[in-house]
């Protein structure tokens, strides 16, 4: 009876332990989603989550200058982001030069011939 006891307690303590792990898993889930779907103006106000920032790249396709920089997105701070630039467009033809790789959500990377920045 003692060895069918200490087996149900084990299953229970396993049981208990994979509850736990499930539920800090739905924890990080659910910082990131909150994160992308602020209110840009809200995104600085938060510690967890971390501004995407890039500048329209206005292009004549010899050179290109570049638009004030502006906040396009938010991400959780526990995303891992390179800081280079990177061009990306939103989908409505404009690109932008993003300040890291990570991009808003509905930004792809955008390929393209380099040609420099203009010069004024």
């Amino acid at each position: 009876m003692l060895k069918k006891g200490l087996k149900m307690q084990s299953i229970f303590q396993g049981l208990v332990l994979a509850l736990m792990l499930i539920s800090c898993g739905d924890e990080d889930i659910k910082t990131e989603e909150a994160c992308s779907t602020l209110e840009l103006d809200q995104c600085a106000e938060r510690a967890d989550c971390v501004e995407l920032v890039g500048s329209e790249m206005i292009s004549n396709t010899e050179c290109y200058t570049l638009g004030e920089e502006e906040t396009l997105g938010c991400i959780s701070s526990e995303e891992l982001c390179n800081d280079y630039t990177t061009p990306a467009n939103n989908g409505n033809g404009t690109t932008f030069l993003m300040t890291s790789d990570c991009l808003p959500e509905g930004y792809e990377v955008v390929i393209f011939e380099y040609y420099p920045e203009c010069s004024d």
